[in-house]
């Protein structure tokens, strides 16, 4: 089996999964289950009578950090994608904060699409200071929304060219090298 289908076989594997960034450890108390259900119907402001059919929530792998500087994600599972969905885009347009701390809410991607997306960073960080509407969807590409009509790159480096061709200033040296191969290529 080639790493592109293991990744895409992992990938499909965690598409019902949402992380969450930013709570501290032992905040869940005893149940993370409770705990979780609990903050997304009161944060997001859910209808208490929704089911978020919540199948695992637990946080990452990893040895229990000794400070607050590193804290582990925590990761949830449902059972419809159709409610990961309502729930992150929920949480997206409303912005949570949680004991005075920003909660920040992701897709779960395989650590191989995470790395790609990573590449993207300077580009994101553009964008974002010239109010340019974007989105990395899946398999980490990016797409830009121009005011002539959007437009999908598959790779960081195509992206900062086009941008630097239109007279936003990106830093080259910040992209990686070797991103200007596709991303398929890559994995294959």
């Amino acid at each position: 089996m080639t790493q592109g289908k293991i990744t895409d076989l992992e990938g499909r594997s965690r598409r019902n999964n949402i992380r969450i960034y930013s709570i501290k450890e032992g905040a869940e108390g005893a149940s993370m289950f409770k705990f979780i259900n609990g903050l997304l119907k009161t944060e997001l402001s859910l209808n208490d009578d929704l089911d978020l059919q919540i199948q695992r929530a637990h946080r990452s792998l990893g040895p229990r950090p000794q400070n607050d500087a590193t804290l582990r994600s925590i990761i949830v599972n449902f059972l419809q994608y159709s409610t990961k969905d309502l729930v992150l885009c929920t949480a997206w347009a409303k912005g949570i904060r949680y004991e005075g701390r920003p909660v920040f809410f992701a897709h779960d991607y395989p650590a191989e699409i995470n790395a790609k997306l990573k590449e993207y960073k300077e580009v994101k960080r553009v964008l974002k200071k010239n109010k340019i509407r974007f989105q990395t969807p899946y398999p980490a590409k990016i797409r830009i929304h121009w005011e002539t009509g959007s437009q999908l790159y598959d790779s960081a480096a195509e992206a900062a060219g086009d941008l630097n061709k239109r007279g936003y200033a990106v830093d080259l040296t910040a992209i990686p090298k070797g991103s200007e191969r596709r991303w398929e290529e890559r994995l294959m």
